[in-house]
């Protein structure tokens, strides 16, 4: 799992582009989630409380293989991708 000190802005940008395009849906724009979201019971990604309990290797598992209702994303995305995704989900929070 990378550290945030070795996320270029391109990689970041790509992130974040990654989290509109395929989190976005349920988790909302700045991860606190949307109606949907809450409906189907999505974490919000922002609370801090939630940041400081789980740590990296669960959150990037969960995109990797899924959790609940949250889709796998191991088979559409890279390791790459799916570590700057974990780590664009640690800016979020509040």
């Amino acid at each position: 799992v990378a550290q945030r000190s070795q996320v270029s802005p391109a990689k970041a940008k790509e992130a974040k582009r990654l989290f509109k395009q395929r989190c976005a849906k349920c988790h909302g724009q700045d991860g606190a989630g949307n109606n949907y979201g809450q409906i189907i019971g999505a974490t919000n990604l922002s609370d801090p409380e939630w940041q400081q309990r789980v740590d990296d290797k669960r959150i990037f598992n969960s995109i990797k293989h899924g959790r609940g209702q949250m889709p796998a994303l191991g088979e559409k995305l890279t390791e790459e991708q799916i570590t700057s995704l974990m780590l664009f989900v640690r800016t979020l929070k509040k």
